[in-house]
């Protein structure tokens, strides 16, 4: 019996495109990154949720008079008087005063702050604002 080939019975087209397909080159090689460092740096335990230092309770147009640590001194803004109460381990409580409004003369040309031993009696003053800590 006279057997035809496999060959012959594969289309032309389908031959040279088989043989074409072998005859291209190879994609290019993938970029071959390095290997992870044995090593990283991972805290223990993750930070805790929520406030990091002191927490406190500020109030709008608000004094505090008396329970003074020391004299009121100046401070460029709120958050400088805040944080050196944060920073007095005595300080529980302040009142930052705005430039012209410390009575009885209103002359001071910077906002002052006055830091407290305790949280006095409040009294409303508009140009004066409080803190608690707690």
């Amino acid at each position: 019996m006279n057997q035809k080939p496999f060959s012959a019975f594969i289309p032309a087209a389908l031959l040279i495109s088989a043989t074409l397909a072998r005859t291209q080159p190879p994609p290019p090689a993938a970029v071959i990154l390095p290997p992870p460092p044995a090593v990283v740096a991972v805290p223990a335990t993750p930070p805790a949720a929520g406030p990091v230092g002191p927490v406190f309770i500020v109030e709008y147009r608000t004094d505090m008079p008396g329970s003074d640590l020391r004299p009121g001194f100046p401070v460029g803004d709120l958050g400088q008087c805040m944080n050196a109460c944060v920073e007095d381990p005595g300080c529980r409580a302040f009142t930052w005063v705005k430039p012209y409004e410390q009575p009885p003369r209103r002359d001071n040309a910077s906002p002052l702050c006055w830091l407290k031993s305790s949280a006095p009696n409040k009294m409303m003053n508009p140009g004066m604002i409080s803190g608690i800590r707690q």
